[in-house]
Parts: structure tokens; C-alpha cells; sequence
């Protein structure tokens, strides 16, 4: 039944019956694009080894799927990644999925290929046997492929896991081992900031008697903090009071309760009885809690771009011990700071990921009792020069400054972290590129290699926007508001 008929239909019945053909006929255009990109990879397996560790030169081959699948030229996997719409890293995944099941995992792909299996949910199940021998995804295979479509996270685990107990005793064991040492603790700062709200995820596994005794102690700050006159709900003094201890409790007392050395913890730490611990002690609160503010600590290089170098202690003045320091990049107009406009900051994450917005009354809130140090404002639109290669710190900041992400297509790695490249190259007799403002662009390690040693060009042609050309002769833009082809699909025979 064509689309176009949709509208004659009249009954429920045959509306369903019309959802259910788009259905089979999209798990097999899906079946269709991983047979297409398993054939693509195919074409470019690399025919010598240039996989050697640490390699900047020329192409490599990258082993994308489990042992026996074949491997891929990396230049390839760049090419497949910008025709597709897709950063490199989705794109090794996605070629990486498809190839385990064509060579490792043949019954659940066979019923891929028939449109019986949704090709995403068998990628979710090669993308879990990558790191199994042959012998053991082929027998997971066996195990999975008449329920591919059906089976749940839970039942295959269970079947993982009993797959590397058969075939790869030895990582089993390990895994036991290293199950013993499973304490940890997790701190996200991936979402750390989100419009107003300034939070980060804490997960842990911890020593049952630590678990007890960071109970008591959380307890403890949390009444003190009542008593002192915080309004705020239970769970919030309990957070409050985790960062407070972290912020004082810098160093083990290795003595015996009778100030011999070597004894162990003299006092508990967190333990304050009936009694709070005075500032030199390095424990408890001076002062009452104000508006949420204290502890809290900043650095930043805000619009137009000036910087907040922040050092921050809760309540007061701290011991050095107890100060902390952490960067935030935040990009503030003039209009704000003199109350004007919206009031909006515009701040970069801890690991210089996503621009998220909070507003001028929060910022103020970290500043509050915080020693700043503003520097210079930078003009993001100024020509800025180096004389050498490297460009000096300020001409790095205004880069970054306008192109926050890596500026190939499709990418979204952090510029903060990314190489400076020279779009035209640099030469140490004076005849190459300038190491300017206008010569200079962030790219990730992976794509700074493409450009430089696997045949991709560009060129700027305003700050902050590029046109990209690839091996092939694809051309695409890459701009603020993201990237995409200027060339039309080429024609190709219909399967």
C-alpha cells in the first residue's frame, strides 16, 4: 500500500494494517544500510598493517569488532562519518556493531538480513560480545538469535556471563577479582551545570562501617546547620554537609588517642560529639549558612571575556588545606554586569563540553566572599598574532572563544581540549600560514590527523564558519548552527 493511500483509508483495522506494512518495510531499509555499510567496510580493509601504537602518519587500520572481523581504514571510517551525518566516534560504533554480527554473530544477522530481527536490537547484542573469543560469541549467537528481537538487558547478561565463563576462564577469574576491589566512588561532572541549577551526580560502593560512620557524620553537620539557623530540608543540610567535608577533612591523623604515631585515627574525623570544632581544627561550620553560596568556587573568563579566578572556603577564612580552586569559563555582557539586558551567563562545563546558561544572580552567588582576580577582557573579534608557533594564551582563549567544539563536520569534541590547527600550514622560515587569529581552528587529535596526513582540506570563510572537502570531492559547511553536505546524494542503482 503506497503512502499517497493513507488518507482513503476509513477503518481502524486498515490503518493498522498499514503501520504494520511501514513497519516490515523499515526493518528492511534498516537491514539494507548495515548490509551497505558492512560492504563499505569491505572495500576498505586496509591490505598492509599500519596499526602500530601511537601512529600519526599516514592511514591505519582500526579493529572495529570482535576477533576475526575485519579490520578498517581509518580514513574510511572518517569519510563513512561526514556522508552520513554522524560524528567519527558514532560511526566506528555503528560500522563496529554491523561487522560482529556479518562475521561473528552469522544466525542473528541472517534474520537481520530477512527483516525478522530489528537491526537495532541485534546491534545491542553484538555490541556486548566484542570482547569475547570467537568460539563464545559464536555460541552466544546460538543462544540468542531465535529471541534476538525479544530478549531483554537481564537475560542477556546472564548468557554473557555465561559465555566467558566457558570460553575465556581466565577473564572470568579476573572479573571475580576485580569484583573484590569494587569500592568506588563516582562524581559526574559531565551535567554539572543546567540553567539554574548547579548540581553533580555522587554514586558510590563503600566499606559497610564507612557507610555507618558517613551516616553519623552527615547527620551530625546536618543538625548543626539547623542550629545555626539554616531553614533548608534535611536532605539539603545532608549535601551541604558532604561538601563541607570535604572542604576540611584533608588529612589523616595517623596517631593513637594518646599521641603516639602510627596508631591509626586518633578521632574520627567527622565525629564532633556535643561540641563544634573551631576553625583551626579544620572541621565544623563558623558561621551560620547563608544562601547557599558558601563553598562554592569559581574561575572563569566571562564575554567579551573576562575571568574569574576564584578561590572559595565556606564561612570564612579556611586553613590553605581546606581551600579549593575550580575553573569555570563564563561568558558574561557588559550590559549584565551594569543590571541591563537579560542576565543571562553563558558557562562551559568543568571538561569544556556544552555551553550551559545560568543566570547574573547565581553567578553572584558563587562570587559571594570568593577572592577574584578579572582578566583582561578579550575582544573576540580582534586579529591576535603569535610570532612562533605556538599561540600564546590569549589568541588560544579567543579560538577556543568562538569555536567551542572541534570544527569538523559533525564533531562535538570540546575546543578547550582539542588541538589549535594552522589552517594553512605553518613554516619556521616565515613562509607558511601565521599563527593568527585568522589561521587558526581547533580540531580533536582524530580529525587534526585527517587533516593533516589523510587528505581532507578547508578553509575558513568567516571566523567561525569553514568549508570542508573530503577525499571523495564531498564538499560540507561547518558553521554555529552545526554542519551539513553541499553536495545531493549521487544517483545509485535501487537494490
Amino acid at each position: 500500500m503506497k503512502a499517497e493511500q493513507l488518507e482513503d483509508l476509513d477503518t481502524s483495522g486498515e490503518v493498522l494494517d498499514f503501520l504494520r506494512t511501514q513497519q516490515a518495510e523499515a526493518l528492511l531499509v534498516e537491514a539494507a544500510a548495515m548490509v551497505a555499510a558492512v560492504k563499505y567496510c569491505g572495500i576498505n580493509t586496509p591490505t598492509t598493517d599500519t596499526d602500530a601504537a601511537g601512529h600519526w602518519f599516514g592511514d591505519r587500520s582500526c579493529a572495529l569488532a570482535g576477533e576475526g572481523a575485519p579490520q578498517v581504514s581509518e580514513s574510511a571510517v572518517i569519510e563513512y562519518a561526514a556522508a552520513l551525518g554522524r560524528s567519527t566516534e558514532s560511526a566506528k560504533k555503528y560500522l563496529g556493531e554491523c561487522l560482529e554480527l556479518a562475521h561473528r554473530l552469522r544466525k542473528t544477522w541472517t534474520r537481520v538480513r530477512a527483516g525478522e530481527v530489528p537491526g537495532w536490537a541485534a546491534r545491542r547484542i553484538a555490541s556486548q560480545t566484542m570482547k569475547l573469543p570467537q568460539a563464545g560469541a559464536a555460541w552466544v549467537d546460538g543462544q540468542v538469535a531465535p529471541a534476538a528481537g525479544r530478549i531483554g538487558p537481564t537475560a542477556l547478561d546472564r548468557i554473557l556471563n555465561e559465555a566467558l565463563t566457558r570460553f575465556d576462564p581466565e577473564e572470568a577469574e579476573q572479573r571475580r577479582l576485580d569484583g573484590l576491589e569494587g569500592r568506588r566512588v563516582d562524581i559526574d561532572l559531565d551535567d554539572l551545570i543546567d540553567g539554574q541549577v548547579c548540581h553533580a551526580r555522587v554514586n558510590g560502593v563503600i566499606d559497610a562501617a564507612d557507610a555507618l560512620d558517613l551516616q553519623e557524620a552527615l547527620t551530625t553537620l546536618a543538625a548543626q546547620y539547623r542550629e545555626l539557623g539554616s531553614t533548608e530540608s534535611l536532605n539539603v543540610r545532608r549535601a551541604k554537609a558532604l561538601g563541607e567535608l570535604a572542604r576540611t577533612q584533608l588529612h589523616l591523623h595517623l596517631d593513637d588517642g594518646d599521641g603516639d604515631s602510627g596508631g591509626g585515627l586518633a578521632t574520627p574525623p567527622h565525629k564532633f560529639g556535643g561540641t563544634r570544632p573551631t576553625n583551626n581544627d579544620g572541621g565544623g561550620l563558623e558561621t551560620p549558612p547563608g544562601n547557599g553560596a558558601e563553598g562554592r568556587c569559581l574561575d572563569t573568563p566571562p564575554r567579551s571575556s573576562a575571568a574569574l579566578d576564584h578561590r572559595s572556603t565556606a564561612g570564612g577564612s579556611r586553613s590553605s588545606t581546606a581551600s579549593r580552586r575550580v575553573v569555570l569559563h563564563v561568558h558574561l555582557s557588559a550590559d549584565a554586569v551594569q543590571g541591563y539586558g537579560d542576565g543571562i551567563a553563558r558557562v562551559e562545563t568543568l571538561l569544556g563540553q556544552r555551553d550551559r546558561l545560568v543566570t547574573f544572580e547565581q553567578l553572584t552567588e558563587w562570587c559571594a566572599g570568593a577572592q577574584i582576580t578579572v582578566q583582561p577582557v578579550l575582544d573576540l573579534h580582534e586579529t591576535l598574532m603569535s610570532t612562533g608557533y605556538q599561540p600564546a594564551g590569549r589568541l588560544r582563549d579567543q579560538v577556543v572563544g568562538n569555536n567551542p567544539t572541534c570544527v569538523f563536520p559533525f564533531c562535538h569534541r570540546p575546543a578547550r581540549t582539542s588541538d589549535l590547527d594552522h589552517i594553512e600550514p605553518w613554516r619556521d622560515d616565515g613562509g607558511g600560514g601565521r599563527t593568527d587569529s585568522t589561521n587558526l581552528a581547533p580540531l580533536c587529535r582524530t580529525h587534526h590527523r585527517a587533516k593533516t596526513h589523510l587528505g581532507w582540506t578547508y578553509t575558513m570563510l568567516i571566523p567561525g564558519e569553514y568549508l570542508w572537502t573530503s577525499p571523495q570531492g564531498r564538499s560540507y559547511h561547518r558553521g554555529p548552527d552545526g554542519s551539513s553536505p553541499l553536495d545531493p546524494p549521487r544517483d545509485t542503482p535501487r537494490p
